[in-house]
């Protein structure tokens, strides 16, 4: 078991004997999704990525066999028992993030891609599971000193070991150029994926599809929920609040745009509010950001175009604000010149 260290593979136990309860069947798990990391080793530099990929297939493993919620005898020490009934409590889709979190061995942000989870549902489950857990009397750094008291037995170590296979596959002559033609291949295409997956996940090709959306949305909408609102987008703090969207605050850059009306709709389940500007014709669009499904990383502040239309955007707290004008690219950095120079739209 050379390929995991030995705290890894703790950590992997007690992620497994957290959402099971029975040492026999955490050890089981254990063992299979390291048999499988040793078979897979050469695909990782280090043990930290091996780690992370044997805890996603250990999540994968405790989905299929249905265990965790439905567990009826649970065998464990009473300091951690608790820990168990509230992780218990939580999703099941949730649980072996919550318990990865628990071992302090890995990031809530590493979570959310290693699972692949909504990022506002996985931080919803986050705050509820440590709000149970402080109620308990339970801080970080205690729950973390219980958990590491649960190690695994120099017997089971033993069995562990035992347990665990590899099954090194054989490759001659013609097998093995074949089997380098196909990784190769396989290389190329997922470079190409790659790509083609980062340009269209990019935050301007998300963007250029919520444009879309909003434009439509505002045009298919007619005057309907349409209020007069003569006035400067800067304005606009009191309007947004009323209306239910409390803390919006309009970023300096978009202050100065002159706003002829507003209205509010329900999108994806949020609050979407939209303001045309007069000077020049345009459309504001204030939204929450978790709704837009941008990365986190690179998406504070940028550029899209689509059909004709140009956009910038902004964040703010939790909200992004979006303008857009019917104009080129040229054309809206030259209004947004103007803007970031304290003067009025043109």
């Amino acid at each position: 078991m050379e390929v995991l260290a030995h705290s890894f593979i703790e950590d992997l136990y007690r992620v497994a004997l957290l959402q099971v309860g029975d040492r026999s069947v955490a050890l089981a798990c254990v063992a299979e999704v390291v048999s499988e990391a040793e078979s897979n080793a050469s695909q990782w530099r280090t043990q930290k990525h091996r780690f992370l990929w044997a805890a996603r297939l250990l999540s994968q493993r405790l989905s299929k066999k249905g265990l965790g919620a439905d567990v009826e005898k649970v065998a464990l020490p009473d300091a951690v028992q608790c820990i168990f009934e509230v992780l218990r409590a939580a999703r099941p889709e949730m649980r072996t993030g919550l318990a990865l979190v628990c071992t302090g061995s890995v990031k809530s942000g590493e979570v959310v891609q290693l699972l692949s989870l909504r990022s506002r549902d996985w931080r919803v489950a986050l705050v509820l599971f440590r709000d149970q857990v402080a109620a308990l009397g339970l801080s970080e750094e205690g729950m973390q000193e219980r958990l590491n008291a649960l190690q695994i037995s120099p017997e089971e170590c033993v069995l562990l070991e035992q347990s665990v296979s590899v099954v090194k596959p054989k490759r001659k002559g013609w097998d093995k150029i074949l089997a380098v033609a196909a990784v190769l291949l396989g290389v190329c295409v997922f470079v190409g994926w790659v790509a083609w997956e980062q340009w269209r996940d990019s935050p301007a090709m998300r963007m250029r599809r919520h444009m879309e959306t909003f434009l439509d949305l505002n045009q298919n909408s007619g005057i309907a929920g349409l209020e007069t609102f003569k006035g400067k987008a800067g304005e606009t703090q009191d309007w947004l609040f009323l209306h239910g969207m409390e803390g919006a605050v309009m970023p300096e850059i978009f202050s100065k745009l002159s706003v002829v009306a507003a209205r509010l709709l329900q999108w994806n389940g949020s609050p979407l509010a939209l303001f045309p500007t007069l000077t020049p014709p345009g459309l504001l669009v204030v939204v929450e950001s978790d709704v837009l499904g941008l990365p986190e990383e690179g998406a504070e502040t940028g550029r899209a175009a689509f059909a004709g239309w140009s956009g910038a955007w902004a964040s703010a707290g939790p909200y992004k604000f979006l303008w857009m004008m019917q104009a080129d690219a040229r054309a809206l950095e030259q209004q947004m010149q103007r803007l970031s120079a304290g003067e009025p739209s043109q």
